[in-house]
């Protein structure tokens, strides 16, 4: 087989190309290439302690602009999905959560409306808020139950029972049992 001659494909090209309708294109490198061109003519007319000058201030505008991303970027990451900022460090808070007082109430309403599923969570939810606001635990609202478990101190008894029940209940489903529920309630009550 003989190898294709491309010639003529080529000679096409620069006949199409060659029309009225392409002459008037002019590419955006092209412009930003003249327009770079004329910075840099005009900075190298200016004097070398002038130029020095224009590039700290080009370093001060740009870091400025860097500096507040960065402060944005933080914000975002530290805002809710509202925008607004959560709090971080204010005692009693899980999250988005009420206090513990709170959490434990809602939880005895659920307990009187017969969701038992529901006042298991809000009443170790309320365990664990008020250990964080009593210090026994780190603040971070991203711990798991084993990870709460690993860091309270000192350990508190009933605590690994109580993570046990919540994570097979919540966690896996299974549907609580009045003592189970009675043992959460219990360890919420005491750590209050």
């Amino acid at each position: 087989m003989r190898p294709a001659d491309h010639s003529r494909a080529y000679e096409r090209l620069d006949e199409i190309l060659a029309r009225e309708e392409y002459q008037d294109f002019v590419s955006p490198w092209a412009t930003l290439g003249e327009i770079l061109e004329k910075i840099s003519h005009w900075f190298s007319g200016l004097g070398l302690p002038v130029q020095i000058a224009v590039l700290a201030v080009l370093v001060v505008i740009l870091s400025a602009i860097l500096f507040h991303f960065v402060v944005v970027f933080r914000r975002a990451l530290r805002s809710g999905p509202s925008g607004e900022d959560q709090p971080r460090d204010q005692p009693g808070r899980v999250g988005d959560l009420a206090g513990w007082e709170a959490l434990a109430r809602q939880a005895r309403s659920c307990l009187e409306a017969g969701d038992r599923a529901g006042a298991l969570r809000l009443f170790y939810l309320a365990a664990v808020s008020r250990l964080r606001e009593i210090g026994r635990i780190p603040r971070s609202t991203a711990l798991t139950g084993r990870e709460i478990l690993a860091r309270t101190r000192p350990p508190l008894q009933g605590l690994d029972e109580a993570t046990w029940i919540f994570e097979r209940c919540v966690y896996g489903g299974s549907p609580p049992a009045d003592d189970e529920v009675g043992a959460v309630q219990t360890l919420c009550e005491r750590i209050s």
